[in-house]
């Protein structure tokens, strides 16, 4: 099975915001490979944003989006 992830479960979980615990679960079943997680090209510019402008990335969103896409298509 394959599944589009929104961009918001991904800023969710990067982010910690509310309900991240659910995006932990669908992101954890994804990297155990329970199915196939698929983001869209776009969806890599705008977590870039996202990520660069928030203090906690500063330095390693590159590494944190490269990881990713490790376990999504």
């Amino acid at each position: 099975m394959k599944a589009l992830l929104d961009i918001n479960v991904l800023l969710d979980f990067l982010l910690a915001r509310k309900g991240f615990e659910n995006a932990a679960l669908i992101l954890d079943k994804a990297r155990q490979r329970n199915f196939t997680a698929c983001v869209s090209a776009h969806e890599i510019t705008t977590l870039s944003c996202f990520l660069e402008k928030d203090s906690r990335f500063r330095g390693t969103y590159r590494g944190t989006i490269a990881s990713l896409f490790t376990m999504t298509e």
